[in-house]
């Protein structure tokens, strides 16, 4: 490679914005951090790469060229790209279920909770319920009883199964709820809260 430029390698197009990159750089003496590129290759698949370039300076503080860094991160924006296809799953699988579906901090703060929800405790929206906690949307006798349900499964480490619960609507009509609840810990197993999913049960 030693004496050869990007076009002896690379696409015609990367290797003219490589160049423009290149010279902006030494024009500037600013670097440029962490760019996204393609890299198309001749009989090759494209990859996809994370790129720094900075000046090149001699003794005496001099541009005299450009050095840089590219790591293949193609493999992570597939993997990148196939969370988000399964978040966007999820995401409509919670939105157009009738159940309610919640997450919650240790400390019973809604971290998510989906439009049935949303919609059960007369919220305007999702976000209206992030950081709060059932009393504040259902009256505090009520609200107890799901402390006491959510602190068992989050001590214990044991779900509790359809475990049937009484709730009152946005109107303060009675209700009664089918509810499951699993604790939710973090890829080194400490406990992060409790998922939670409820189905209206009362006709």
């Amino acid at each position: 490679a030693i004496g050869r430029s990007d076009a002896d390698f690379f696409s015609a197009d990367h290797a003219a914005q490589a160049r423009a990159d290149e010279l902006e750089v030494m024009q500037t003496g600013e670097g440029i951090i962490g760019q996204l590129e393609n890299l198309a290759r001749p009989g090759k698949p494209t990859i996809l790469c994370s790129t720094t370039k900075m000046p090149l300076r001699d003794n005496t503080g001099q541009i005299i060229g450009t050095f840089g860094i590219s790591r293949d991160i193609t493999s992570y924006r597939h993997a990148e790209e196939a969370l988000n296809q399964e978040r966007d799953r999820l995401q409509t699988l919670m939105n157009h279920l009738p159940d309610v579906i919640f997450i919650k901090d240790t400390s019973g703060r809604f971290l998510m909770a989906n439009p049935a929800l949303v919609q059960l405790y007369g919220a305007k929206s999702a976000d209206e319920l992030i950081g709060r906690k059932d009393e504040d949307f259902i009256p505090q006798s009520v609200a107890d009883h799901f402390v006491q349900d959510d602190r068992q499964v989050m001590d214990s480490g044991v779900p509790l199964v359809d475990r049937e619960e009484s709730n009152v609507d946005a109107e303060g009509h009675p209700l009664w709820m089918l509810t499951s609840k699993i604790p939710l810990r973090d890829s080194d197993g400490q406990l992060m809260g409790l998922v939670g999913i409820g189905r209206n049960i009362t006709r």
